[in-house]
């Protein structure tokens, strides 16, 4: 194993750097990007409190007063409707643009903290086997991620898809932690954050639910009392919030306007869209980088005791559990939903491949046994099956989804041969008409997108109707009279 904890150590610097260097392009490009849509719809409470008193601590009861009206109006995610009504530019346009480096951070930040305890556990002779997981787990999320618009330069959207997706792994990265230390604060801290995960989407919700109920199901089988209760309280909490969120009578106004299905159908449609979304989604970074995380998953193999009993039942249980996040979209809309939640079921859709191949790596590792020579045949022979599967999978699938440009690279060249600046010189070009013309109506050309930034930066914009409710919340929140986009004939 010396030549593996080697070969460990220099993957685990390389791919961090990687990583590094791979968020800067991503991070910068935030720098062009602007508040578009229900960032201003949601933003009305607050601006409006805010104009009323001059103080910003005033925002935090305007925010609660609009996720109460949305309660029984619109939708009960209470936790993220709170978040919704205090967008970014209610403190200055700047701070807009410097959340996608935050939610970039956060992102990638919670798969460090998740794993950490998993990997490292007490031994910290694991740290680098943790660096090299995490970092290249993080770069394939990133780098292959469908919109990058909507997960990372949205605020409306990114917040509450890939936000709470975040928390997600922030919530099981301390209940591992619990696991280890069983600390009353860290129990009672837990249930909190159910609570407030509990108010965001389903798509990221129902999986923690089921994954915590899986985890519970076990602590049961082990006996571990202390365990049981904290974990049985835990799941209350979450069931608790969800019930909440369920109640809320503006669900049923919003559900007029949408047609489900049935809980049977939606759960049916959900695992197959989910062995759709293994089937496309998984590119070449995918097998590059469990190519070469291949002998780091041997090294926590042979450092982790005892063996996987069932590792199929295992395997099936994480593809239902990440299938899940899709069963609330088409109960309720009978469709796989926006691109934004798409988003987050590919995050959850990679780290499931990365701990079922873990999984296949640990069984077989642990039922050849040890020994140089064949743990050597062992790596060479699961090299050779994953590029054997990639080769095979090229013919199946069209060209553009199996090799895809990493959004690093399209950010890095959009921010060189100026595209970035040129979108963003025509929002400025709207925010001086803006500041020039208060209490006036306002007439706005449509952007002219650079195709590479259609769906990167670009999500939307406003409508050519002046009475439409975002047109009119932008005007609100400028002081305009009214606003609207021309758009030019097709």
């Amino acid at each position: 194993m010396a030549f593996i904890k080697k070969y460990t150590n220099i993957i685990s610097y390389i791919a961090l750097i990687a990583l590094i260097l791979s968020l800067i392009p991503l991070m910068v490009m935030g720098f062009y990007t602007h508040p578009v849509g229900d960032d201003y719809y949601y933003a009305r409470e607050a601006i409006f409190a805010l104009r009323q008193s001059g103080n910003f601590l005033s925002v935090i009861p305007a925010a609660i007063k609009g996720t109460v009206d949305q309660y029984m109006i619109w939708q009960g995610t209470y936790s993220a409707m709170f978040l919704m009504h205090l967008p970014p530019q209610l403190f200055g346009e700047i701070f807009y643009k410097i959340y996608p480096s935050v939610i970039l951070l956060f992102l990638t930040g919670s798969i460090f903290y998740m794993l950490h305890p998993v990997i490292v556990r007490k031994d910290k002779n694991m740290v680098h086997s943790w660096i090299a997981v995490s970092s290249l787990l993080s770069l394939v999320c990133i780098s292959e991620v469908p919109s990058c618009g909507e997960t990372f330069y949205w605020y409306n959207g990114s917040m509450y898809y890939t936000g709470f997706l975040a928390l997600s792994l922030i919530f099981f990265g301390l209940l591992f932690r619990f696991l280890t230390n069983k600390k009353i604060i860290t129990a009672v801290f837990l249930c909190l954050l159910a609570l407030f995960i509990a108010g965001g989407n389903y798509a990221s919700l129902l999986p923690t639910i089921l994954l915590t109920a899986t985890i519970l199901f076990i602590t049961i089988l082990k006996k571990d009392k202390k365990a049981i209760i904290a974990l049985a309280l835990i799941l209350f909490f979450l069931l608790l919030g969800l019930t909440v969120s369920i109640l809320a009578p503006g669900n049923s106004i919003r559900g007029e306007s949408t047609i489900g299905t049935t809980p049977i159908k939606a759960i049916a449609k959900s695992v197959i869209q989910g062995g759709k979304f293994i089937f496309h989604w998984n590119g070449i970074f995918t097998f590059v980088s469990l190519m070469l995380l291949t002998p780091v998953f041997v090294l926590i193999a042979d450092e982790t005791k005892g063996k996987i009993k069932h590792p199929l039942i295992l395997s099936v249980i994480a593809f239902l559990i990440f299938s899940s996040s899709e069963t609330a979209t088409f109960y309720a809309q009978n469709n796989s939903g926006p691109a934004r939640l798409f988003d987050i079921c590919f995050y959850m859709m990679i780290i499931t491949v990365f701990f079922v191949y873990f999984v296949i790596v640990l069984t077989i590792f642990k039922a050849i046994g040890k020994g140089k020579s064949r743990t050597g045949i062992f790596i060479a022979v699961t090299e050779a099956v994953l590029i054997i599967l990639f080769v095979a999978l090229i013919p199946l699938r069209p060209i553009m989804e199996t090799y895809i440009i990493p959004n690093q690279a399209n950010a890095a060249v959009s921010l060189l041969s100026g595209e970035a600046d040129y979108y963003a010189e025509q929002n400025d070009i709207r925010m001086f008409k803006v500041k020039n013309a208060p209490w006036e109506d306002v007439e706005f050309e449509a952007f002219d997108v650079p195709e590479r930034l259609d769906h990167f930066l670009y999500v939307g914009d406003l409508s050519a109707d002046t009475n439409d409710f975002n047109n009119d919340a932008f005007a609100y929140f400028y002081g305009l009279r009214s606003v609207k986009v021309n758009y030019k004939e097709p």
